[in-house]
């Protein structure tokens, strides 16, 4: 079995859209810094990196299935992601994938043969961490300034930081 670092695509890969807004091209996509380096310190690790994002733009029809699909492989391709999930339901629509539901970490577990127990799920919001926790992955809040600063409250992840660049010191 192989080990895994699930990362958050909006908020800890690309720097996320304004409250409310969406990312729905790749021009929108503003890579945070660091993250380049850090997805390839976990490949050299032994570690397979998989985004996994909710993206309930689509089931509010402001972009179709394939754009998304586009923009997550342009993001694999210059980041040096192995692989991208994403959940495509509205929030209302109670479905299994929609994180903080499991259901992505799931699927990679069957698909990619992950051990859930020895990866990490890096995020920024509770939803990550709640997801992360259900799939019994180590979890590791990303805090964003004031933007993201209430997650803090909303869940326990086993460590917070505040810079992609601490991540390293904490897996290995």
């Amino acid at each position: 079995m192989k080990r895994a670092v699930f990362l958050d695509r909006d908020g800890v890969v690309n720097k996320a859209a304004p409250k409310g807004e969406y990312i729905l091209s790749r021009r929108e996509l503003q890579f945070v810094s660091g993250i380049e380096s850090l997805v390839k310190y976990f490949r050299s690790s032994g570690f397979l990196v998989i985004v996994v994002t909710n993206q309930q733009c689509i089931g509010k029809g402001l972009i179709t299935k394939e754009k998304v699909e586009a923009i997550n492989f342009f993001l694999a391709i210059e980041v040096g992601i192995n692989k991208v999930y994403y959940c495509p339901h509205l929030a209302d629509d109670e479905c299994e994938c929609r994180k903080p539901k499991a259901g992505m970490l799931f699927l990679a577990e069957h698909i990619d043969n992950i051990d859930l127990k020895t990866s990490w799920m890096i995020g920024d919001s509770a939803t990550d961490i709640e997801a992360g926790q259900k799939a019994g992955c180590k979890t590791v809040l990303l805090i964003d300034g004031e933007r993201n600063k209430e997650e803090m409250q909303e869940c326990s992840p086993d460590f917070l930081v505040s810079s992609l660049d601490q991540i390293k010191f904490i897996i290995k």
